[in-house]
């Protein structure tokens, strides 16, 4: 037993210096609870399970050393080097195939990249002729501007304000006596 604690304080002195990661810091939580739990002569079971769950989810050699020594690993500690691609695939550990189970997996997601390539694409021709689109747009607008500008300049009308129209006070009406202009004209 007293390896054991060896053991747990050279790993805990390791983890210690490693920078904190979120893994590292749950391994390193993991056997410092078994190292008190041991220092205080419980059997550590529970902690045991905490480790034993972590180095499932994440299998680390310093875990795995651990395990082993106390007897809760046994086998080969090296992991399959398929796992972490069949993870990535999302396609279960115990594939029948696993090699032609990624081969494919490789291959739809070759399929898929090439249909979002040609995707991109078309979106940036669409873009390109939207684009074109406006400029020749800009170009029109510009061009009217300056021809309304040019007319209106020609016609020299317009800073001009225009006199208000005048309109007689009487109306004449048939028969009606004619008043007399300005001046004594009729």
């Amino acid at each position: 037993m007293n390896d054991l604690s060896e053991m747990l304080d050279r790993e805990l002195e390791a983890l210690s210096q490693e920078q904190s990661e979120p893994r590292t810091l749950a391994l390193f939580n993991a056997l410092h609870f078994l190292r008190e739990a041991m220092g205080e002569g419980k059997d550590g079971k529970k902690e045991l399970q905490v480790l034993s769950a972590l180095h499932r989810a994440h299998p680390d050699p310093r875990s795995g050393a651990v395990l082993t020594a106390m007897g809760e690993l046994s086998g080969d500690l090296t992991p399959d080097p398929l796992e972490p691609l069949l993870q990535a695939a999302s396609l279960p550990r115990d594939t029948p195939e696993p090699v032609e189970a990624l081969e494919n997996w490789i291959k739809r997601q070759a399929l898929i990249n090439q249909g979002q390539q040609l995707r991109l694409e078309e979106t940036a021709r669409s873009l390109a002729r939207a684009q074109q689109a406006t400029q020749v747009g800009s170009a029109v607008v510009v061009v009217l501007l300056a021809i309304v500008g040019l007319l209106l300049l020609i016609e020299g009308g317009w800073l001009d304000v225009p006199d208000p129209i005048q309109t007689p006070t009487l109306e004449s009406s048939p028969g009606a006596p004619v008043q007399p202009g300005p001046g004594g004209q009729q």
